[in-house]
């Protein structure tokens, strides 16, 4: 007899099962030991591997499901809530069964990325790496200063291309030695479409706020000048956040130049809101003066 279990029931016995079987199991099999119906099991399962939890691999006939590595998941957690977790939220964000979430914390604690701090009954835990800023603060209060700055400086958009340009000397971005011998590379070479193909390269490894989308460049007929398309970005859900773009071409004249050895000028050619973020987009120019 198929036994009725809730939401939370399904997702920690799936999860024990694959923590406890480290070569795979299919559906059939998991429905069969958790005495669960083998559709809901698989409704269960495409949930947590959309979340990034469990993947699948066929093998011969046998479609098999594993569990992601939950150390990581579970460091990564804690390193994002530096005011600390419990045993409990860390049950309750990604459903792993407590008893796993117990072992893998005490591992984290004996490698020292992580430590406990004891508050009246809670027991938290904290990342080890106290230098670290969250991400969703860093990006929430940039975006709030961004809004105000908006406010207290409307169409001032030159203003903060000045000041993107301004700073970025002070800024340090961990470039690969890739990148660097790739720019070094591009320094002696006479042919600008190749300086545009090194951007589209290049400006991933210091954009630091999220994995952002780059079109091909659309280079005009005097050659020396290559439109780009940014798209899948957080700062174009609405124009309190527009200036990021101005200042951002600041840093890109800046850096370009520096880094190509020739003077660079770059520009917002347009920027699209749409209610769809993959809708909305940037087109920023880079030409060769």
């Amino acid at each position: 007899m198929v036994t009725k279990l809730s939401s939370n029931d399904y997702n920690e016995k799936i999860m024990e099962c694959l923590n406890q079987n480290n070569f795979g199991m299919t559906i059939t099999e998991i429905s069969e030991e958790i005495n669960g119906n083998r559709n809901t099991v698989s409704k269960y399962l495409n949930r947590l591997e959309s979340k990034d939890i469990v993947y699948k691999k066929e093998i011969g006939k046998a479609c098999l499901y594993f569990i992601k590595d939950i150390g990581s998941k579970i460091l990564n957690f804690i390193t994002e809530n530096p005011s600390g977790v419990t045993i409990k939220d860390i049950s309750y964000e990604f459903k792993f069964p407590r008893d796993s979430v117990r072992k893998h914390v005490v591992i984290l604690e004996n490698q020292n990325k992580i430590f406990s701090n004891k508050l009246g009954a809670y027991t938290l835990f904290k990342s080890s790496e106290l230098k670290f800023v969250p991400k969703k603060f860093m990006v929430s209060f940039y975006k709030a200063l961004l809004k105000d700055l908006k406010i207290k400086f409307p169409n001032n958009e030159k203003t903060f291309k000045e000041i993107g340009r301004n700073i970025f000397g002070d800024v340090k971005f961990p470039i690969s030695k890739h990148i660097i011998k790739k720019l070094e590379d591009f320094k002696t070479s006479p042919l600008k479409q190749l300086h545009f193909e090194v951007f589209k390269t290049v400006f991933p490894s210091y954009y630091i706020f999220e994995p952002i989308h780059i079109s091909d460049q659309k280079i005009d007929s005097s050659g020396k000048k290559g439109i780009f398309r940014f798209k899948n970005s957080e700062f174009l859900n609405n124009s309190d956040s527009l200036y990021h773009f101005y200042l951002i071409s600041g840093m890109i004249e800046t850096k370009m130049s520096n880094d190509l050895g020739v003077p660079i000028k770059c520009n917002i050619e347009k920027i699209h809101i749409s209610d769809k973020k993959e809708d909305s987009y940037a087109d920023i120019s880079i030409e060769f003066i």
